[in-house]
């Protein structure tokens, strides 16, 4: 759209887009650029860090 779906508070959550007809996590919030949370926001890309995302689900997912 054209204002920011982030807000205070909106840090770490998920931003999504549509791929294939599938919800896919392509960024997570970062900040907003006004203190009226109406002119974007900053997200981080996912991708960059996938490989430390997959390690880290294979370690919580194993037995202590």
């Amino acid at each position: 759209g054209h204002t920011s779906s982030v807000c205070f508070g909106d840090s770490g959550g998920p931003a999504f887009i549509d791929f294939n007809g599938r919800q896919v996590v392509w960024g997570v919030a970062r900040s907003v650029l006004t203190h009226s949370c109406d002119k974007g926001a900053i997200h981080t890309a996912v991708m960059k860090y996938l490989p430390w995302i997959r390690q880290s689900i294979k370690k919580l997912r194993s037995p202590q």
